[in-house]
């Protein structure tokens, strides 16, 4: 999507680690993968999602309009973030059924998705397992609003986002497994406006 041109290219990069410590077997190098996704990047925005988030068609349709990539790309340039509001279905027996919802969801009109979260079936992501993750999103607001709007930080906020590729900086390595690293990533991203 970089500069809207028509061509798109899709770079994959294959990543393997050799530990001997079984213990390390199971501590997922994230940051590193992380670093070497942005080392990897060409465009000047990048977005921090992980592996298991589906980004809503939307977005991609909105990005696509060359006043609100504009936006994003000044925004950004002036250290702003875009956050990426995160969704999760609500607890399934059946996670086929689950990952259909997840599938249907992200390519609905917010309008839509609004009204699984009324009925329950889609709730704000983590709300109840770690709502300080997400919370500062400020949903309510989020679910009427057709324009980006300014958020407030709070200690342990975890947001997916969009940034300035050249003003990211590298993920901390000393994380291994899952625990406080894009809560750290974003702490740092804040200390350096």
């Amino acid at each position: 999507m970089e500069g809207m041109a028509k061509v798109c290219q899709l770079d994959i990069l294959l990543v393997y680690e050799v530990v001997l410590d079984e213990v390390m077997q199971f501590m997922f190098p994230i940051n590193t993968l992380r670093n070497m996704a942005l080392l990897q990047s060409r465009t000047e925005l990048v977005s921090m999602v992980d592996v298991d988030l589906l980004v809503s068609n939307s977005l991609f349709e909105w990005v696509q309009d060359k006043n609100n990539y504009e936006l994003l790309r000044q925004g950004t340039q002036s250290k702003q973030v875009f956050v990426l509001p995160a969704f999760e279905t609500a607890p399934q027996r059946n996670q086929t059924k689950a990952h259909h919802l997840a599938d249907a969801a992200s390519g609905m009109p917010k309008a839509e998705l609004v009204g699984l979260v009324q009925k329950r079936l889609v709730y704000q992501f983590a709300v109840f397992l770690f709502w300080q993750g997400h919370n500062s999103t400020d949903y309510k607001r989020w679910y009427t609003s057709d324009t980006p709007y300014p958020i407030e930080w709070h200690d342990g906020y975890e947001p997916w986002f969009i940034i300035d590729r050249r003003l990211n900086p590298f993920y901390d390595q000393s994380f291994r497994g899952y625990g406080w690293n894009k809560v750290t990533h974003v702490a740092n991203i804040l200390a350096q406006k």
